[in-house]
């Protein structure tokens, strides 16, 4: 891509049990004008990533789904990543997720940080009452919230990051 180029494509592919075999996804990531870079390693040697493509890893469940547990320890099993949502209140809407035994529905709300949930007020704002999983890249604070955290960096490729960091798009 050039310097004037805004979208990289991506291609997946995966094995996809309802198709019988390997399935190949293709979708434009839209590169923004995030401070830090996509995938990029920063200064202090750890992986800077943006909410534009944990987005698009959640959407897409572009992560090893087996054996996910919260950062409390629970049992936790992905049904539906819910509806992507572009406006205002919880990043997917109508998400289905297992906890522990227990089904929950409701909404998901993605974060770089832990820490960023109280940072943008989200809990003084009605539009996240129903939010039944926080999906974060670095578990960075204890928080306390009525429902389960997700980290989920230690559960996405590494060659995914990698191979979408800002310098390897250019």
């Amino acid at each position: 891509l050039s310097s004037s180029d805004s979208a990289a494509l991506l291609t997946i592919a995966a094995e996809n049990p309802l198709l019988g075999g390997k399935a190949v996804y293709e979708a434009r990531v839209i590169l923004g004008y995030e401070p830090e870079p996509v995938g990029n390693v920063n200064r202090e040697g750890s992986v800077a990533i943006n909410e534009k493509l944990l987005h698009f890893i959640w959407q897409y469940q572009l992560f090893n789904k087996l054996e996910l547990k919260t950062v409390r320890g629970e049992r936790l099993s992905i049904l539906k990543p819910g509806l992507h949502n572009q406006n205002q209140g919880p990043d997917f809407l109508n998400a289905k997720i297992n906890v522990e035994g227990t089904c929950w529905i409701g909404s998901v709300e993605i974060h770089i940080k832990s820490i960023d949930w109280q940072l943008h007020q989200h809990n003084k704002d009605p539009n996240y009452t129903n939010v039944i999983l926080h999906v974060v890249w670095e578990n960075n604070d204890a928080i306390h919230l009525p429902f389960p955290t997700l980290e989920i960096s230690n559960y996405v490729p590494k060659i995914l990051i990698e191979k979408y960091g800002s310098n390897n798009i250019t």
